[in-house]
Protein backbone atom coordinates (compact mmCIF):
# COMPACT_ATOMS: atom_id res chain seq x y z
CA UNK A 1 0.00 0.00 0.00
CA UNK A 2 1.21 3.08 -0.60
CA UNK A 3 -0.14 7.30 -0.14
CA UNK A 4 -1.95 7.13 -2.71
CA UNK A 5 -4.22 4.62 -2.25
CA UNK A 6 -7.87 4.77 -1.31
CA UNK A 7 -8.65 3.42 2.11
CA UNK A 8 -11.88 2.23 3.42
CA UNK A 9 -12.31 2.09 7.13
CA UNK A 10 -14.77 0.09 8.92
CA UNK A 11 -15.19 -0.17 12.74
CA UNK A 12 -16.73 -2.79 14.76
CA UNK A 13 -15.34 -5.29 11.47
CA UNK A 14 -14.96 -8.37 13.17
CA UNK A 15 -18.87 -9.57 12.98
CA UNK A 16 -22.57 -8.11 12.34
CA UNK A 17 -22.85 -5.05 10.27
CA UNK A 18 -18.93 -4.29 10.06
CA UNK A 19 -18.29 -7.28 8.96
CA UNK A 20 -20.99 -7.59 6.38
CA UNK A 21 -19.67 -4.29 4.96
CA UNK A 22 -15.99 -5.01 4.99
CA UNK A 23 -16.92 -7.83 2.94
CA UNK A 24 -18.92 -5.83 0.48
CA UNK A 25 -16.16 -3.37 0.23
CA UNK A 26 -13.33 -6.01 0.09
CA UNK A 27 -13.31 -6.74 -3.68
CA UNK A 28 -12.63 -3.10 -4.75
CA UNK A 29 -10.82 -1.25 -1.70
CA UNK A 30 -8.09 -1.14 0.63
CA UNK A 31 -9.51 -1.63 4.11
CA UNK A 32 -8.45 -0.74 7.54
CA UNK A 33 -10.85 -2.90 9.97
CA UNK A 34 -11.31 -2.12 13.09
CA UNK A 35 -12.51 -3.69 16.37
CA UNK A 36 -11.96 -4.33 20.28
CA UNK A 37 -11.91 -8.62 19.96
CA UNK A 38 -8.42 -9.06 18.35
CA UNK A 39 -8.67 -12.70 16.99
CA UNK A 40 -12.42 -12.08 15.55
CA UNK A 41 -10.59 -9.49 13.76
CA UNK A 42 -7.89 -11.49 12.82
CA UNK A 43 -10.23 -14.22 11.54
CA UNK A 44 -12.33 -11.91 9.60
CA UNK A 45 -9.22 -10.42 7.64
CA UNK A 46 -7.64 -13.85 6.99
CA UNK A 47 -11.20 -14.45 5.16
CA UNK A 48 -11.34 -11.36 3.26
CA UNK A 49 -7.67 -11.83 2.40
CA UNK A 50 -8.46 -15.60 0.67
CA UNK A 51 -10.22 -13.54 -1.70
CA UNK A 52 -7.31 -11.43 -2.85
CA UNK A 53 -8.48 -8.12 -0.94
CA UNK A 54 -6.04 -5.97 1.06
CA UNK A 55 -6.79 -5.57 4.72
CA UNK A 56 -4.86 -4.07 7.40
CA UNK A 57 -6.69 -4.51 11.40
CA UNK A 58 -6.07 -2.38 13.77
CA UNK A 59 -7.21 -3.76 17.63
CA UNK A 60 -9.14 -0.67 18.96
CA UNK A 61 -11.48 0.25 21.69
CA UNK A 62 -13.38 2.90 20.29
CA UNK A 63 -13.92 4.28 23.61
CA UNK A 64 -10.28 5.16 24.37
CA UNK A 65 -9.92 8.56 22.60
CA UNK A 66 -5.66 7.18 22.48
CA UNK A 67 -6.51 4.22 20.68
CA UNK A 68 -8.97 5.67 17.95
CA UNK A 69 -6.44 8.57 17.16
CA UNK A 70 -3.62 6.08 16.79
CA UNK A 71 -6.58 3.73 14.39
CA UNK A 72 -6.90 6.93 12.23
CA UNK A 73 -3.57 7.89 12.22
CA UNK A 74 -2.53 4.38 10.78
CA UNK A 75 -5.43 4.56 8.12
CA UNK A 76 -4.58 7.88 7.00
CA UNK A 77 -0.63 6.88 7.04
CA UNK A 78 -1.95 3.90 5.02
CA UNK A 79 -3.87 6.28 1.92
CA UNK A 80 -6.61 8.57 1.28
CA UNK A 81 -9.46 8.19 4.04
CA UNK A 82 -12.44 7.81 1.56
CA UNK A 83 -15.16 6.09 3.83
CA UNK A 84 -15.31 5.26 6.72
CA UNK A 85 -18.61 2.95 8.49
CA UNK A 86 -18.41 3.24 12.17
CA UNK A 87 -20.52 0.33 12.91
CA UNK A 88 -18.69 -0.27 16.49
CA UNK A 89 -21.47 -0.36 19.11
CA UNK A 90 -23.06 -2.05 21.94
CA UNK A 91 -26.81 -2.79 22.63
CA UNK A 92 -28.75 -2.11 26.01
CA UNK A 93 -28.83 -6.15 26.97
CA UNK A 94 -24.84 -6.34 26.52
CA UNK A 95 -23.90 -4.48 29.26
CA UNK A 96 -25.19 -3.95 33.34
CA UNK A 97 -24.49 0.02 33.35
CA UNK A 98 -25.38 2.87 30.41
CA UNK A 99 -22.26 3.93 31.66
CA UNK A 100 -20.50 1.67 28.95
CA UNK A 101 -23.10 2.52 26.59
CA UNK A 102 -22.60 5.96 26.55
CA UNK A 103 -18.73 5.61 25.80
CA UNK A 104 -18.60 3.19 23.16
CA UNK A 105 -21.78 4.32 20.89
CA UNK A 106 -21.23 8.18 21.88
CA UNK A 107 -18.20 9.05 23.12
CA UNK A 108 -16.76 6.65 20.37
CA UNK A 109 -18.42 8.09 17.69
CA UNK A 110 -17.20 11.17 18.89
CA UNK A 111 -13.47 10.57 19.09
CA UNK A 112 -13.77 9.23 15.54
CA UNK A 113 -14.96 12.18 14.48
CA UNK A 114 -12.63 14.33 16.07
CA UNK A 115 -9.78 12.23 15.11
CA UNK A 116 -11.00 12.17 11.08
CA UNK A 117 -11.82 16.17 10.79
CA UNK A 118 -8.27 16.79 10.14
CA UNK A 119 -7.18 13.78 7.82
CA UNK A 120 -10.38 13.55 6.00
CA UNK A 121 -10.65 15.35 2.52
CA UNK A 122 -13.49 16.91 0.07
CA UNK A 123 -15.54 13.98 -1.36
CA UNK A 124 -14.74 11.79 1.60
CA UNK A 125 -18.08 9.84 3.40
CA UNK A 126 -18.04 8.96 7.17
CA UNK A 127 -21.44 6.71 7.71
CA UNK A 128 -22.54 6.83 11.83
CA UNK A 129 -24.43 4.00 12.65
CA UNK A 130 -27.46 5.04 14.85
CA UNK A 131 -30.09 3.14 16.14
CA UNK A 132 -34.43 2.96 15.82
CA UNK A 133 -34.17 3.55 19.68
CA UNK A 134 -32.50 7.21 18.84
CA UNK A 135 -35.82 8.33 17.54
CA UNK A 136 -37.73 7.07 20.17
CA UNK A 137 -35.16 8.64 23.03
CA UNK A 138 -36.09 11.69 21.00
CA UNK A 139 -39.84 11.40 22.75
CA UNK A 140 -38.35 9.73 26.01
CA UNK A 141 -35.95 12.71 26.96
CA UNK A 142 -36.66 15.97 27.78
CA UNK A 143 -35.57 18.90 25.19
CA UNK A 144 -32.78 19.80 27.78
CA UNK A 145 -31.11 16.39 26.84
CA UNK A 146 -30.72 17.50 23.35
CA UNK A 147 -27.68 19.76 24.17
CA UNK A 148 -26.20 17.53 26.44
CA UNK A 149 -25.83 14.73 23.89
CA UNK A 150 -24.59 17.19 21.11
CA UNK A 151 -21.94 17.77 23.20
CA UNK A 152 -20.86 14.40 24.22
CA UNK A 153 -16.97 14.99 25.14
CA UNK A 154 -17.47 17.96 27.84
CA UNK A 155 -16.14 17.37 30.72
CA UNK A 156 -19.02 17.55 32.96
CA UNK A 157 -21.22 15.41 30.24
CA UNK A 158 -22.58 12.81 33.02
CA UNK A 159 -23.18 15.25 35.65
CA UNK A 160 -25.46 17.45 33.18
CA UNK A 161 -27.44 13.95 32.26
CA UNK A 162 -27.74 12.56 35.67
CA UNK A 163 -29.06 16.57 36.98
CA UNK A 164 -31.98 16.15 33.90
CA UNK A 165 -34.82 15.32 36.34
CA UNK A 166 -37.40 14.28 33.52
CA UNK A 167 -35.13 10.94 33.73
CA UNK A 168 -35.84 8.77 36.12
CA UNK A 169 -32.67 6.75 35.24
CA UNK A 170 -30.20 8.10 32.56
CA UNK A 171 -27.84 5.01 33.32
CA UNK A 172 -30.09 2.56 32.90
CA UNK A 173 -28.76 0.45 29.74
CA UNK A 174 -32.33 0.82 28.23
CA UNK A 175 -32.79 4.72 28.54
CA UNK A 176 -28.54 4.71 27.57
CA UNK A 177 -29.20 2.90 24.77
CA UNK A 178 -31.41 5.36 22.80
CA UNK A 179 -29.95 8.19 24.13
CA UNK A 180 -26.64 7.20 23.45
CA UNK A 181 -27.55 6.41 20.01
CA UNK A 182 -29.49 10.29 19.43
CA UNK A 183 -26.09 11.63 20.13
CA UNK A 184 -25.06 9.61 17.52
CA UNK A 185 -27.21 11.02 15.19
CA UNK A 186 -26.82 14.54 16.69
CA UNK A 187 -23.04 14.48 15.74
CA UNK A 188 -23.63 13.51 12.12
CA UNK A 189 -26.14 16.54 11.65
Amino acid sequence: MNTTDSIELVTGAASGLGKATATLLAARHTLVLCDLAAEPLQACCAELEKSGARVHAITCDVSNRDEVTRAVATASGLGRIDAVFHAAGLGPSQVDNGERLYAVNLFGSAYLVDALTPVVGDGAAVVLVASQASYFATFMLPPAARAILEDPLAVDFYAKLQALEAIHNPMAPEIAYGASKLGVRLLAE
